[in-house]
């Protein structure tokens, strides 16, 4: 049985939502972000928001500078 990622925390959400945001139109994958933001220990979690947030409307999955796939904020959204 494949294992599952943990649920997206709303609060880490809430901050990859803005970091996203203010980098509007780049992608970024789950370990460039947390590196980014010095919050390696919650990669889980992040990973889990870039999840939601790649279903949602304005957002687009896009190539992240270190060759993965990542998600950005769409240059319409």
């Amino acid at each position: 049985m494949a294992q599952s990622s943990p649920p997206a925390d709303s609060l880490t959400e809430s901050a990859v939502r803005q970091w996203l945001r203010e980098r509007h139109g780049v992608a970024f994958c789950c370990a460039c972000l947390a590196a980014q933001t010095g919050q390696a220990p919650n990669r889980a979690i992040i990973a889990a928001a870039l999840t939601v947030l790649s279903r949602r409307r304005g957002y687009l999955p896009g190539r992240c500078a270190c060759g993965a796939v990542g998600v950005r904020r769409s240059p319409m959204g």
